[in-house]
């Protein structure tokens, strides 16, 4: 994993990780920072589904 900084963010989602049931993970910010690249690379296939983009 190449993710560089972001150590408050990659702690939260190792704690998500390491809990017994499903987590459902809410990741929002000014666009164009890498939150879409944050959560693939973090999790790579350890994830049921996820959707990006807005909605109305």
């Amino acid at each position: 994993m190449r993710i560089i900084g972001r150590e408050r963010e990659k702690e939260i989602l190792g704690r998500c990780l390491q809990i017994d049931r499903p987590q459902f993970v809410a990741v929002f910010g000014r666009m164009r920072t890498g939150k879409t690249y944050l959560i693939r690379e973090y999790f790579h296939s350890k994830f049921a589904f996820y959707a990006t983009g807005l909605s109305d």
